[in-house]
């Protein structure tokens, strides 16, 4: 008897025209997008679609909602970046999934490292291999939540200069779990849905004065549905 290698799961085509398509819809996001990005980025979500044939890393199965609900999504980060760049201090992705925001932060940043933080173990192992395969080498990975990741590196408190976070929870805990990482003057910028419940934005400021932060003006965009980054900033 023989046995083989059960064979790979293949990687899904590229939509004709999808990095014109990507361009063109992040300029009407108000981000302008290289043809080198662009295809960077195509490149990571076919790997995570063919990653996500084995593990449960997203929903979304198809390569045209993956460019709008999770690449042009994610790019809204640069809107932010605009009006706000951060300083020299780390740049965080705060529960990262399959690596969204913060691969595509990565792409926007040019070399500068981005650490992708990640409490589900195998997820960041599938993030890690499609960053690979896309050739996006500016990333570091840490398995754990980010409070336990300070336990472990004393040196983290303080130390962020930005602080990322999607599709992770309530804003008042996503706050309380950033804040003691967040450098003087540096950022906290949350994707939530548009209108933001009165009782979430409530709760979430309160944790924000609780823990020394205060507010941005949220910046609204619409990829898939109408959307805001909700953004607070550590007292400078």
């Amino acid at each position: 008897m023989t046995f083989t290698d059960s064979p790979k799961p293949a990687s899904p085509d590229r939509p004709p025209g999808s990095a014109d398509a990507l361009q063109a819809a992040a300029r009407v996001l108000g981000v302008p997008l290289d043809a080198a990005v662009a295809d960077r980025l195509l490149r990571y979500l076919a790997a995570v679609l063919v990653e996500n044939q084995s593990h449960n890393l997203t929903a979304i199965t198809g390569f045209e909602e993956g460019i709008e609900r999770h690449l042009l999504d994610s790019l809204a980060i640069a809107l932010h970046l605009a009006v706000s760049p951060p300083g020299s201090g780390h740049l965080i992705d705060l529960g990262t999934g399959g690596g969204f925001p913060g691969v595509v932060l990565a792409t926007l940043v040019g070399d500068r490292p981005v650490h992708l933080v990640e409490a589900r173990e195998k997820k960041l192992g599938c993030v890690r291999r499609a960053a690979s395969a896309a050739g996006i080498r500016n990333l570091a990975f840490h398995h754990g939540r980010l409070s336990e990741l300070r336990r472990r590196m004393p040196s983290l408190a303080r130390s962020a200069a930005l602080i990322v976070a999607r599709a992770v929870g309530a804003l008042d805990l996503v706050v309380q779990e950033a804040a003691p990482v967040l450098a003087r003057g540096a950022s906290l910028v949350v994707w939530k849905a548009d209108p933001l419940p009165d009782a979430e934005r409530k709760a979430g400021d309160e944790a924000a004065r609780a823990t020394g932060l205060r507010g941005l003006d949220d910046l609204p965009y619409r990829s898939f549905k109408p959307c805001r980054l909700v953004r607070y900033v550590a007292g400078d």
